[in-house]
């Protein structure tokens, strides 16, 4: 797979209900010697060769809402005869033509290869109105183009002096494919940009309601979190490897314990290994909890990990013995009072606003005069 460079959506309405698009799907380089993050080094004579097989091939979002406008990755589940498969991703367009093309990205002249196609505004609306608000907003969109291996190769793609982690250079193959991503891919050089600002229009700003926006935000937090976390993941993926080999150690030593119990000296010796290892296990569960607290927490900011201040004190004081579920519950929870509480502020605010003044006064009485014949006494 290869990563977009620039993204362009056209802001005419076609009254056919597609909106047509224009993408870079990756940059063609002058050596081979350059390559992009994933380890792809594309190579003009090869790219002109294949490229006309991405007409026709689907445009698809992996969406992660019912309303289809928040995406995540490609929505691959798994390979099969050598073909990748994609059953959680929805096609939403389609493209037509391709060429190769000198343009500028971020100051300077790539060339690069481009996918001209249009989306189905008609079905996913909802998609195209938060994409061309994105793009207004100068907000970057990822994408990736998708490439397989013809059939006469078993499906298998065809890379010059075979494939490497670094600098492969596919030759034979097919363009089957280009995913609007939700999640920055390997690539950074993203750009987003439109010919022709839409004029705006005069729009009423609707609130959302609170629960609707903590429900959002949690799912964004979930996604973040999703996105951030390799680097604990490989320091939890570290310790465990490093737990394993100590309590492998130990229950050799135990073993060896058993088989020189008559031995005083050895045993008192053993014994203290025992106790040093046993120390050091400990201490790597208790940085193996550490780790999975800060990952979990990564998605909070540090107003929102306030929250739950001395919730987190109490669990890197004593990790072995605490939940994780505790700390986030709490979190979570302040949160939505804290929503509650803004929300019950905004109320009163507006009930005061909007107050009229018979309805302060209105249940007084009036007395302009006094009845002759009526003491006031």
């Amino acid at each position: 797979m290869s990563y977009i460079n620039t993204f362009e959506l056209s802001n005419k309405k076609s009254r056919n209900g597609r909106r047509n698009i224009k993408v870079v799907l990756h940059e063609i380089y002058e050596s081979k010697d350059q390559f992009n993050k994933n380890g792809i080094s594309w190579q003009e004579p090869y790219v002109s060769n294949n490229l006309q097989t991405i007409i026709g091939s689907s445009i698809t979002c992996e969406f992660i809402n019912e309303e289809r406008t928040e995406i995540l990755g490609h929505g691959d589940t798994g390979i099969e005869a050598n073909l990748p498969v994609f059953e959680n991703a929805s096609m939403v367009g389609v493209f037509t033509n391709a060429y190769v093309d000198t343009v500028e990205i971020k100051g300077e002249m790539a060339n690069v290869a481009i996918g001209e196609g249009y989306l189905d505004e008609m079905r996913y609306k909802n998609f195209v109105d938060s994409l061309e608000s994105k793009l207004n907003n100068g907000e970057s969109v990822f994408g990736s183009v998708e490439i397989i291996g013809t059939p006469e190769n078993d499906n298998k793609i065809q890379y010059v002096d075979g494939w490497k982690p670094e600098g492969r250079i596919p030759h034979v193959y097919s363009y089957s494919g280009f995913s609007v991503l939700g999640i920055k891919p390997a690539d950074d050089k993203a750009i987003v940009e439109l010919n022709k600002q839409k004029e705006s229009e005069d729009t009423d700003i609707m609130d959302e309601k609170i629960l609707s926006q903590f429900v959002s935000e949690v799912k964004t937090a979930v996604v973040e979190v999703n996105s951030k976390n390799a680097e604990y993941e490989t320091q939890i993926a570290e310790l465990n490897v490093a737990m394993l080999e100590k309590e492998a150690t130990i229950t050799e030593l135990n073993s060896k314990v058993e088989e020189l119990a008559t031995k005083d000296t050895t045993i008192s010796e053993l014994n203290t290994k025992i106790e040093t290892l046993e120390a050091e296990v400990a201490e790597s569960k208790k940085a193996n909890k550490i780790n999975e607290l800060n990952s979990a927490l990564t998605g909070f900011t540090e107003e929102e990990q306030a929250f739950a201040k001395d919730e987190i004190e109490a669990f890197n004081a004593n990790p072995v013995s605490s939940e994780i579920n505790s700390v986030v519950g709490k979190i979570l929870m302040e949160i939505g009072k804290k929503a509650k509480e803004d929300a019950k502020i905004s109320e009163t605010n507006a009930q005061k606003e909007n107050a009229k003044p018979e309805d302060i006064f209105g249940d007084m009485s009036e007395i302009n005069s006094v009845d002759e014949d009526t003491s006031i006494f």
